[in-house]
């Protein structure tokens, strides 16, 4: 039973997180590249350290057995260091905050700090399934293979069905 109810609020999850990056106006990013890396990144290291920190203290009486302590440390700083995307996103949507430069930098940093704590995730839990250091390349590499396949071929797709979609609102509002 939970299974199912654990794809589907994984669902839920994406299509909130996709329709908040919609909203994301990225023109008002303009200039704004080395401010919103800058911000994400030490929104993100700070935390991540912070959570190594305590993970080290909690290793002794809260970590599952058979879990060492290089993993358990990782996981946890990780864990930390992950924003809540979709919170922030409902946040400056009911604030009608979204479409401001300070929102669109807000939500450009957690999206980016995002997708840096998951793919560091994605190596921790790698670490953890694979039997070897040939695992974890093999999985690095399909996740490199995955991200390349969605900027080559997903991308583009969907900035021509956008883009398509765009004129057929023209053509229906005149």
């Amino acid at each position: 039973m939970l299974v199912p109810l654990s794809a589907l609020g994984t669902v839920g999850l994406l299509t909130f997180m996709f329709l908040a990056g919609l909203e994301l106006d990225l023109g008002a990013l303009r200039g704004q590249g080395r401010a919103t890396l800058a911000v994400s990144q030490t929104g993100m290291w700070l935390p991540l350290g912070l959570g190594a920190v305590l993970a080290l203290a909690m290793y002794g009486p809260l970590a599952p057995d058979g879990v060492g302590k290089p993993v358990f440390v990782m996981f946890i700083a990780v864990a930390m260091s992950i924003t809540a995307f979709p919170v922030l996103a409902r946040i400056l949507d009911d604030r009608g905050l979204h479409g401001t430069p300070v929102g669109a930098l807000a939500m450009a940093c957690a999206a980016v700090d995002d997708v840096t704590a998951w793919c560091l995730l994605a190596v921790v839990m790698a670490t953890i399934a694979s039997t070897g250091l040939l695992g974890a390349g093999v999985t690095a590499l399909a996740a490199a293979g995955f991200v390349v396949v969605l900027l080559g071929v997903v991308r583009p797709l969907l900035g021509r069905r956008a883009h398509l979609a765009e004129r057929h609102a023209d053509s229906v509002a005149s």
